[in-house]
């Protein structure tokens, strides 16, 4: 008896991809066949594009960068990105991971376009990583545009790392998709952007306890390419959707060990927009939780209710302020230039809250918002609440002729709205400062500013719960006279948009305690005795501001 041994290639460390005469030889001319024979780590040239629908299984690398065979051989990978297009057959993905086992795939140094979908994980577990990447220009899928995550065994961990997802469609997560509790996505750098949803989720789409977390952004999104940028729905959830116990976390500050974000930039939700609600931000449902520290929401749209984020159904959102030394000196959480102002109900500039849903904005700057009803922010519905603490409102509304922004903050229908140590002034509306309506409904303000010299402070209909304790305004007709007193709380420099407290000002140990943060904006900690004021009902400053002098008289030389 002979036996008959039948030989095969054995898998290499590192194969290349390409063709460059001249300059060495590849070891084929084909991505797929490299990924058929079991190479682990395939270096693929840039000088051609690769018109394939890639499957991987398994651990794999797939690396471009490489000017030629000899590059690939030496691993200089110096040249541009290699591009795979999977528009030979665009009802495919551009690259589909079918393993059900635990792998680490890396995408590294490539353009992936053309397919219906650029990267979908299939059931893969494990860990995916794009890095120095772009995928874009792929549409077709209904369920994630850029990338779509599938139904993963065991936790599956996306990490975007210095890469565009970009110019992608589809009808939920234009630009990425995920709809499990077994789903974790991390960008740690780079942008989604100028996506398209048609249904929800312009930029990206969560469901089913997905976690997805942003240390992208720039205060300058117009030179740097990095964030949530210019995503487009026409439904709900312009730049991120999120439903069914869903996580984001968008964070302004380094990660863990330092390993990734940074302390120099925020993390940003910029110029997206959304035809129904939510501009920026989406979140509805139990459990649904958005979570932003040093984050920067500006110049988002929604055309009906929640420009920069609207908030529903027992969801919940905070916005703070970290530890750490920010991207902004003292505004290191800015909403701004957000609006509700299209063709629908206008209902909170930069955040309309709904139907049980859970607010906190903590040491968060609000300006130059827009919408009919609360230009800053809108609260409506029984269970509904609305608590803001160490935050300043300024700068909102456009009141002229024939433009109704009736109120700065609006409480509406049952909800309730707590201000703690707030400073609202410098805005424009044309009915009051605050808006409440409804006998159920509740507005408590304490230690706080509102001033409006041209407008009352409250304007209150059909007999709300309304509360008001150590709080300085510029009237007390609206608010009647107990726990108001009537002065100019003398900022510090309201040309300069500075609304923190200047000497002198009657504000200034003014208040008893509170359970506010126990810092201000400045991680100043309150209740600190500033010699030469008098104390009022204790030594809490009112407003958003705890006033030092020594910090105040450096502001002003700096101003100066």
């Amino acid at each position: 008896m002979s036996l008959i041994f039948l030989a095969t290639a054995p898998a290499m460390a590192w194969v290349s991809v390409g063709s460059s005469p001249g300059f060495g030889t590849c070891t084929y001319t084909s991505i797929q066949d490299a990924l058929d024979d079991g190479d682990t780590e395939i270096r693929i040239l840039d000088n051609q594009d690769f018109v394939e629908n890639v499957t991987i299984s398994g651990s794999r690398s797939l690396r471009g960068g490489f000017s030629s065979c000899l590059a690939a051989a030496l691993n200089q990978q110096l040249g541009s990105n290699a591009t795979i297009d999977g528009s030979g057959s665009n009802l495919l993905p551009t690259v589909f991971v079918t393993t059900s086992s635990t792998a680490s795939v890396t995408l590294e140094n490539l353009t992936i376009i053309g397919g219906s979908v650029g990267v979908h994980t299939g059931g893969m577990d494990g860990a995916l990583t794009v890095r120095d990447s772009l995928i874009g220009s792929n549409s077709g899928f209904s369920y994630g545009g850029g990338i779509s995550v599938g139904n993963p065994g065991d936790l599956l961990q996306v990490i975007i790392r210095n890469s565009s997802i970009i110019e992608n469609q589809s009808d939920y997560g234009g630009g990425i998709y995920c709809a499990s509790a077994n789903g974790l996505i991390r960008l740690e750098s780079g942008a989604i952007a100028d996506n398209f949803g048609a249904v929800d989720g312009g930029g990206v789409y969560l469901d089913n306890g997905c976690a997805f977390s942003s240390y992208a952004g720039s205060r300058f999104d117009d030179v740097l390419y990095s964030g949530i940028l210019r995503n487009m729905t026409a439904g709900d959830g312009g730049g991120i959707y999120a439903a069914g116990g869903a996580t984001v976390n968008i964070n302004g500050h380094f990660g863990p060990y330092q390993l990734w974000g940074n302390n120099t930039d925020p993390a940003t939700v910029a110029e997206n927009s959304a035809g129904s609600d939510g501009g920026g931000i989406y979140a509805v449902g139990s459990e649904t939780q958005v979570e932003l520290l040093d984050a920067l929401v500006r110049d988002n749209t929604a055309d009906n209710r929640g420009g920069g984020a609207y908030v529903g159904s027992t969801a919940s959102l905070t916005a703070d302020l970290s530890g750490d030394t920010c991207w902004d000196g003292w505004r290191c959480s800015q909403w701004l230039d957000n609006s509700a102002d299209g063709g629908g109900a206008h209902y909170g500039g930069h955040l309309a809250a709904y139907d049980g849903a859970s607010v906190q904005l903590s040491r968060t700057h609000m300006g130059g918002g827009r919408a009919a009803l609360g230009t800053a922010l809108y609260a409506s519905g029984l269970f509904t609440q609305l608590a803001l603490d160490g935050s300043f409102l300024t700068g909102n509304g456009l009141a002229s002729p024939g433009n109704d922004e009736n109120y700065v903050i609006g409480v509406n229908a049952g909800a309730s709205a707590e201000l703690k140590h707030v400073t609202v002034s410098g805005n424009q509306s044309s009915a009051a400062a605050l808006g409440a309506n409804g006998t159920t409904s509740e507005l408590t303000i304490r230690n706080s500013i509102v001033w409006h010299p041209t407008l009352p402070v409250l304007a209150a209909t059909n007999s709300p719960v309304t509360t008001f304790d150590c709080v300085v305004v510029n009237e007390n007709g609206s608010t009647g006279a107990g726990g108001v007193e009537v002065a100019n709380p003398a900022f510090r420099n309201t040309v300069a948009g500075d609304y923190r407290l200047g000497a002198g000002s009657p504000a200034i140990d003014f208040c008893a305690g509170s359970d506010a943060t126990a810092s201000d904006v400045e991680h100043h900690s309150r209740g600190i005795d500033e010699p030469g004021s008098s104390n009022g009902a204790g030594l809490f400053d009112a407003g958003a501001d705890e006033y030092l002098m020594v910090d105040a008289l450096f502001s002003d030389r700096f101003a100066e």
